[in-house]
């Protein structure tokens, strides 16, 4: 007698085998074959005789042991299929629900999240699916023991194998191993023989369904907890974290402020993106998300109007409308006579300069409301060379600051002139200067320039010393480098009057015999002039009375010695 491997089929005549001799499958409730009747009943309750004729057979050509060993080969091919076929849908399945369901977490990520604070999901929500899960796997577990207990047929024995997938499919994701748990527990059922067993299997697949039911209805029912961070995008780390519950509307949150800035709302992208609450903080839609994520605050950037202030400045741009945290519009410069343009600046003095001279933007606009910017100016230099007109010494030339006294100079000095300041123009014209070189006004032409001077020639009181002489003018004023006034000669008996001279002898003739000007005024002080004279001749005759020889005619000159004569003579 021998025994038939309940795995692989193969006829195994020795009887006293434990394992068989091809798979080496261990000998558990295999199916007996007896050579004969007698032996038949001495192992009666072992041998199924209603399924397995006693027959005479051998270990070479036995014909139905062949035909086993082929089905059972063949029953393992199908069964290995069918379990890849099974754990291949159980998979879509499984990937379906952790697509639509919000409790798609696996128990070691839950778990995590719970003792850290942070989870989604209340805490009976995790204990209720431990406990479905455990039911489910005790159910499965059970299942693949009836089939290989009570069928007498071990050949479905690997289908443990079963067991460890659904152990992990359950940590992993409990909704995929509940799914896998459900199909094996109906698909092992089919291959129990006993009637009344199959039945109850089905019985408890179908119980273990309502575990898989459970983890759905608690998926739709029991809300998780959402915790969203409100990212306010405000260039700090200003994150508020709130808890969402799926389905519900939105909490309540308070509008955010930010300078320069005016609330649109808050989004789930930090650009576009779909809105949750409106520029009033309303809810537009409840959240419908399905996982921890961060909604972001958007904002509109102000716009505030600057007013151009030009100091003086003409045309150039009046005003323009600047954008909170953007670069500065673009705008044009100002001009002014006798400066130059040095930008914008939020003070008349100093400040913060937005604008630079060629109005080109200096950063971004900062300041949150409408606001006057004030040109800057730098007064232009100019070289201004002094015309002395005749004048020597003093100050050549300066640098003027336009709009500002004009700067220290020394007067040139002309001799018989007054200096009466610098003008720009040589006769009239605007004077700058006055005698002393003070300031008469600030410069304000926006060029080089010449300055001239200007003069008042001088008079000087000329007195006449008449040297004996009588009547005439006694002084006049003379202009300097002027002819000599009129005046009138004087007289001197004896005496011929031949002009006013500098010196009482020789000198400098200013007037002649006649009074009239020999030559221009050319002493810078008072002075006195003095008469010229020539002593007047005269022919004297002699009247000799009588007498004879002497002299009878002689030239005398006023006032001097009479001249010689000779003596004449008269008898007796």
């Amino acid at each position: 007698m021998g025994w038939i491997c309940g795995y692989c089929g193969q006829f195994n005549e020795d009887e006293s085998r434990d394992t068989c001799e091809v798979c080496d499958h261990p000998r558990s409730n295999d199916r007996m074959v007896a050579r004969d009747d007698a032996h038949a009943e001495e192992h009666d309750g072992v041998i199924d005789t209603e399924s397995i004729p006693f027959i005479s057979i051998t270990e070479d050509d036995d014909p139905i042991s062949y035909d086993m060993r082929r089905r059972a080969k063949r029953a393992k091919t199908i069964n290995k299929l069918l379990a890849v076929f099974v754990i291949l849908v159980a998979f879509i399945f499984g990937q379906a629900i952790e697509y639509y369901s919000y409790i798609t977490r696996s128990y070691v990520y839950i778990l995590t999240e719970l003792l850290r604070g942070t989870s989604n999901y209340e805490f009976n929500t995790f204990v209720f699916l431990i406990i479905t899960s455990v039911i489910g796997g005790v159910s499965l577990f059970l299942h693949i023991y009836l089939v290989c207990k009570l069928s007498s047929n071990r050949k479905y024995v690997h289908l443990w194998l079963i067991a460890i997938v659904y152990a992990l499919q359950m940590i992993i994701n409990p909704a995929i191993g509940a799914i896998v748990e459900f199909c094996f527990s109906i698909f092992l059922s089919l291959f129990i023989n006993k009637r009344a067993l199959k039945v109850l299997a089905i019985i408890a697949s179908i119980i273990s369904a309502v575990g898989l039911t459970a983890i759905l209805i608690v998926a739709e029912i029991i809300p998780a907890v959402w915790i969203i961070k409100i990212d306010y995008q405000s260039g700090a780390d200003d994150v508020e974290e709130i808890r969402i519950i799926e389905g519900e509307a939105m909490p309540t949150i308070q509008v955010p402020e930010r300078v320069g800035y005016t609330f649109v709302g808050i989004y789930d992208e930090p650009e576009g993106g779909n809105q949750y609450y409106d520029e009033e903080m309303r809810t537009v839609k409840d959240w419908d998300g399905d996982e921890n994520t961060t909604l972001y605050v958007q904002w509109s950037a102000n716009t505030y109007t600057i007013t151009f202030d030009k100091r003086g400045g003409i045309l150039g741009t009046n005003r323009v409308e600047a954008i909170y945290d953007s670069m500065m519009p673009d705008a044009e410069p100002p001009v002014r006579t006798g400066y130059t343009f040095e930008g914008y600046y939020d003070s008349i003095y100093g400040g913060e300069q937005y604008y630079n001279a060629s109005m080109q933007g200096i950063g971004h606009w900062d300041i949150a409301e409408d606001i006057t910017l004030y040109a800057h100016w730098s007064a232009n230099t100019y070289s201004i060379t002094f015309d002395k007109q005749g004048g020597t010494g003093g100050t050549d030339s300066v640098l003027a600051t336009f709009d500002m006294a004009m700067p220290n100079a020394d007067a040139p000095l002309r001799d018989g002139y007054t200096f009466l300041g610098y003008f720009d123009d040589i006769n009239d014209g605007t004077q700058y200067y006055d005698s002393s070189m003070q300031s008469m006004i600030n410069w304000d032409q926006p060029s080089d320039t010449t300055l001239y001077a200007q003069w008042a020639v001088n008079s000087y009181i000329v007195t006449f010393d008449k040297q004996s002489g009588t009547g005439g003018t006694d002084s006049v004023v003379a202009t300097y480098d002027m002819e000599m006034p009129d005046a009138e000669a004087p007289v001197r008996t004896g005496y011929s009057f031949e002009g006013y001279f500098d010196s009482v002898v020789g000198g400098t003739r200013y007037y002649d015999s006649s009074m009239q000007s020999l030559v221009n005024w050319n002493k810078t002080a008072d002075s006195v002039l003095y008469a010229h004279w020539s002593a007047n001749t005269y022919s004297i005759t002699l009247d000799l009375q009588g007498g004879t020889g002497g002299t009878s005619r002689v030239t005398a000159t006023y006032g001097q010695r009479m001249p010689s004569a000779i003596m004449p003579e008269k008898a007796g």
